[in-house]
């Protein structure tokens, strides 16, 4: 688990499968592009099995910070319960959704990578 920068324009992030780490992590991504390192946010939930209200309200603050600034989040390997938590708190339209890493990182733009 953890935090890669791909390039200038794109962090890949992995999160834990612990609810607590995984609100932890999020607040580290949102830190980071705060401090004005915008960019596309890649996250792979692959070992996602739980979301807490922290770790929605994280997803939520850093969409909204990356859209204002023409960048935006992609969410890939995400469950079939994940995607009903976020259907239910009505923000899976916030976000892009790729089935894997090859295909989150072929949605941002080619440019972004290098």
């Amino acid at each position: 688990m953890g935090i890669e920068k791909l390039s200038e324009n794109v962090l890949l992030v992995s999160l834990p499968k612990e609810p607590q780490l995984i609100s932890d992590e999020l607040v580290t991504v949102n830190k980071i592009v705060g401090d004005g390192h915008a960019c596309d946010v890649i996250i792979d939930f692959s070992s996602v099995t739980l979301l807490t209200s922290e770790s929605i309200s994280s997803l939520i603050i850093l969409e909204g910070f990356l859209k204002n600034l023409g960048h935006k989040v992609i969410l890939y390997a995400v469950s079939s319960m994940i995607r009903q938590i976020l259907e239910r708190t009505g923000i899976q339209s916030l976000f892009e959704f790729a089935d894997d890493q090859f295909a989150a990182l072929q949605s941002v733009q080619p440019s972004s990578l290098f």
